[in-house]
């Protein structure tokens, strides 16, 4: 553009300079120190084409001088970058692979001349602390910091990430706790605070941040059950094991309906039920939930209530036998009661059932108890053996 302002207005000057002083006959005369020169027409148009050339020339020369530093300079930095890039990529490939010491040299020598230094440094963060150098891992992390403090979010969530997975859960909660302030609401920064808390066993402020966990979906269905399982079964054993009824009925009322129906917390409800001696409440809670949710635990947990009358619970085990009659569960169950009513034949009978769908070191041993209590020792030994085996067999 400036090239072509420059043309235009010396061509225009050319032409009125021209105009003033042509003569006539085609000559063009110039008055020099009191001199008149008259020259060709031609000539003095070919001396101002011979300027105007030169003055070009000399103008696009002295541009491109101008512009020879810069270019160095960011041919340099090209350059640089080129290198520094190949040495992140180097670094990144032996990182992947576990060359941990390789990694950290080519990430951090190459990161003050990178365009991407926040990856180099981030990086470098995570071999550091593979080969045990924290220290060296927080200096990486300042630095990440320094070279790109709008990038606070990426850094702090690392920081938070490599402290956990250090042990070092109080410094990552005063780091996400930090977060949390300047970030309200997001969502790895709420999951981080869940995985910390859990690994503290701080159950109850885990439950106070579930349900904004669940809201905002910053963890999987997976994990949220896990979350809420551990969570409540943990609440409900800690205060049945304080023998605070009044805590663990709390703590019942406040499980969410949809959590109540997860299998571990209905089984953990009813084990502590059992520890409060609570078979009032804890038997019409078995009989409601098995209505919609057979399981075999659960049917199991029924024989340890402390129900006082065992015709109760033998009508109860008969009618579940009518609608479940291949549970070997609900066959070793009901075997079990009717021992404890000594109703022997019909106990044998039931555990031997059970037994043949699905042998099960337990019923095994609880047949023993029930041939030796008819005097048939030889029998009782040979199912106690039986069943020691198959315990040996599940544990190894």
């Amino acid at each position: 553009m400036k090239i072509l302002l420059f043309t235009v207005t010396f061509l225009a000057l050319a032409v009125v300079t021209t105009l003033l002083f042509i003569n006539i006959d085609g000559t063009v005369i110039v008055d020099v120190a009191g001199r008149s020169l008259q020259l060709p027409l031609v000539m003095v148009i070919g001396g101002i084409l011979l300027t105007y050339l030169l003055l070009y020339f000399l103008f696009r020369a002295f541009s491109l001088l101008k512009r020879v530093p810069g270019a160095l300079g960011r041919k340099r930095k090209r350059g640089q970058f080129k290198k520094s890039r190949a040495s992140l990529k180097r670094g990144l490939l032996e990182m992947v692979v576990g060359n941990w010491s390789k990694a950290e040299r080519s990430l951090s020598s190459s990161a003050e001349k990178s365009d991407l230094p926040l990856l180099n440094y981030l990086s470098a963060a995570r071999v550091a602390q593979q080969q045990g150098k924290i220290e060296q891992r927080d200096t990486y992390l300042t630095k990440a910091m320094e070279v790109d403090p709008e990038a606070s979010l990426a850094v702090g969530l690392t920081q938070a990430e490599l402290m956990f997975n250090h042990g070092q859960y109080d410094e990552e909660m005063a780091t996400l706790n930090q977060l949390n302030q300047d970030h309200p609401g997001n969502a790895l920064v709420q999951k981080y605070l869940a995985k910390n808390l859990h690994a503290r066993q701080d159950w109850q402020e885990l439950s106070e941040v579930l349900p904004a966990l669940e809201k905002n979906k910053s963890v999987n269905a997976a994990e949220i059950k896990s979350f809420n399982t551990d969570t409540y079964c943990s609440l409900l054993k800690q205060h049945a094991d304080q023998d605070d009824r009044e805590a663990f009925d709390a703590v019942w009322k406040g499980v969410p309906k949809r959590v109540r129906q997860y299998p571990a917390v209905v089984k953990c409800y009813i084990k502590q039920l059992i520890k409060f001696d609570d078979a009032k409440t804890a038997g019409p809670f078995i009989r409601k939930y098995l209505k919609s949710n057979w399981d075999e635990d659960v049917v199991a947990l029924y024989s340890e209530l402390n129900i006082g009358d065992h015709k109760v619970g033998l009508a109860q085990a008969e009618k579940w036998l009518k609608e479940h009659p291949e549970s070997p569960g609900l066959l070793a169950m009901a075997g079990f009661l009717n021992a404890k009513a000594e109703l022997w034949g019909r106990a044998r009978s039931l555990l031997e059932q059970s037994l043949a769908i699905k042998p099960r070191a337990q019923s095994y041993k609880l047949l023993g108890d029930v041939l030796s209590s008819m005097d048939e020792k030889e029998a009782a030994m040979e199912s106690y053996n039986t069943g020691l085996k198959l315990a040996v067999a599940e544990t190894s």
